[in-house]
């Protein structure tokens, strides 16, 4: 085993790297303001009593319904096949949900929109539910996974839109038009009590919503150099691990030929999967 590069000379190499990366999970706590997120279209933030601190407030009287929705930040649309997989979630507090003076509760369903797939009927989007607003509801977490951002099927538990049964009229996906096809590219994500396929009334809403996140997914490793936890994501965890296995001469970072040599092979091998990122 020989070693013909200095830790200091290694660390410097892969410096740059990460000093641009930035973690894979996200979560919006409203503190620094919407971040991109409103509800029908509006942003009221107030500085206390969320789940902690700050929290987007929403009032909305005679409506048939609200979205709670993102247009702009890259860390929630553009390619989930590029993000793998992961979780979204969100906080929700109601204080009342009412239809003519009785209170009521409405489903949350997630939904991913893709305006550029052409439909007979509305947009195109895959949903699923992720809980109940009722009146009284204190801040409770919401939360829906996607275990496979490139599957054809739709998973379990799963909906679409963008064409109708011609026997149910139930809402579906058109034809040739797969759960990874909507994924590939969202323009907008949404957590609505619009569920398709329902109507619904007008109804006076009051609530609350902080902790809107997407994380990673927290299963093994995602790749060759995903050496630390978290895995499922490369970060400065996973750097440092590689940089203490070379130090060491450990066979962990003996990732290019010649085989037992520690030098910038291994060094250029490591930066080239790292930045590749999770598949």
């Amino acid at each position: 085993m020989t070693k013909s590069m200095s830790l200091v000379t290694v660390a410097g190499l892969v410096g740059g790297l990460v000093g641009g990366l930035a973690s894979a999970d996200t979560t919006v706590t409203f503190d620094e303001g919407p971040e991109g997120w409103s509800i029908q279209n509006a942003v009221t933030i107030l500085e206390t009593g969320g789940n902690p601190g700050a929290y987007m407030e929403h009032v909305q009287i005679d409506t048939f319904g609200v979205n709670i929705a993102n247009t702009t930040s890259a860390e929630f649309i553009g390619d989930y096949a590029e993000k793998g997989a992961v979780t979204l979630s969100i906080d929700v507090q109601v204080d009342s949900i009412d239809f003519f003076g009785s209170p009521v509760s409405r489903d949350l369903v997630v939904q991913f929109v893709n305006n550029d797939i052409e439909a007979p009927s509305g947009q195109v989007t895959v949903w699923t539910h992720v809980g109940l607003m009722s009146s009284g509801l204190d801040w409770t977490t919401f939360t829906a996974s996607i275990e496979d951002p490139t599957a054809t099927e739709l998973p379990a538990g799963w909906g679409g839109t963008g064409d109708e049964d011609p026997n149910t009229f139930e809402p579906v996906l058109p034809a040739g038009v797969t759960f990874a096809d909507v994924l590939a590219d969202v323009d907008e994500v949404r957590f609505t009590t619009f569920v398709p396929g329902f109507f619904f009334g007008f109804t006076n809403f009051d609530f609350g919503v902080d902790n809107v996140s997407i994380t990673g997914a927290t299963g093994g490793p995602c790749s060759a150099v995903d050496y630390a936890a978290p895995f499922g994501e490369l970060d400065i965890a996973d750097v440092v691990e590689f940089l203490r296995a070379f130090g060491d001469g450990a066979p962990l970072a003996d990732l290019a030929a010649p085989e037992g040599a520690f030098d910038i092979a291994d060094v250029v091998e490591f930066l080239r999967q790292f930045g590749a990122g999770c598949p």
